[in-house]
C-alpha cells in the first residue's frame, strides 16, 4: 500500500481547516442556505457536505440558524395574521390554512363517508332550523 507523504496529510488539515473558518465565517455573515454558504465560502458542496459530516459541531451550528430563521419567518407570518390591517392579512392567512392542519380539518375528514351536519336555529323567529352539511356534494 502506497503510503500518503506527511507533508500532503498536513496540506490536506490545512485545506480543511481553512474550509471550516470560511464558512463558519459565512454562517456569522447570515448565510443560511448551503448554497450561499459555498459561494461565501468558495468550496464546492460536496466538500460542504463533507466538512458537516466531520465536524458535527459545525453542522450543528449550521442547524442551529436555520432553525433560528425559520423561527423568524414564523413569528413574521403570526403577526401578519395576527393583525386584520396589514395589507397581506388575507394572503397569509390562507396560506396558514392552507398549510397546516387544525382539528377541524381532522374532524371533516372523519366523517367523509357520512357527512356532518350541524343545526343551527334561524334568528328570524322561523321554526326550521338552517342545517349546514360538511362533506362532499351529493351527486344527482
Amino acid at each position: 500500500m502506497k503510503r500518503i507523504p506527511k507533508e500532503k496529510e498536513q496540506e490536506k488539515i490545512e485545506k480543511i481547516e481553512d474550509q471550516t473558518r470560511m464558512v463558519k465565517a459565512a454562517m456569522e455573515m447570515g448565510f443560511t442556505t448551503k448554497k450561499d454558504i459555498c459561494k461565501s465560502a468558495n468550496i464546492e458542496m460536496w466538500e460542504l457536505n463533507g466538512l458537516f459530516k466531520e465536524d458535527k459541531d459545525l453542522h450543528a451550528m449550521f442547524n442551529v440558524r436555520r432553525r433560528s430563521l425559520v423561527d423568524m419567518a414564523a413569528d413574521n407570518m403570526t403577526s401578519i395574521v395576527k393583525d386584520p390591517d396589514h395589507p397581506n392579512n388575507f394572503a397569509a392567512t390562507k396560506y396558514v390554512l392552507q398549510k397546516y392542519k387544525s382539528d377541524l380539518d381532522e374532524v371533516l375528514e372523519s366523517h367523509e363517508v357520512n357527512p356532518l351536519e350541524i343545526d343551527v336555529p334561524s334568528g328570524n323567529g322561523s321554526t326550521k332550523p338552517v342545517i349546514i352539511r360538511f362533506g362532499k356534494p351529493d351527486k344527482k
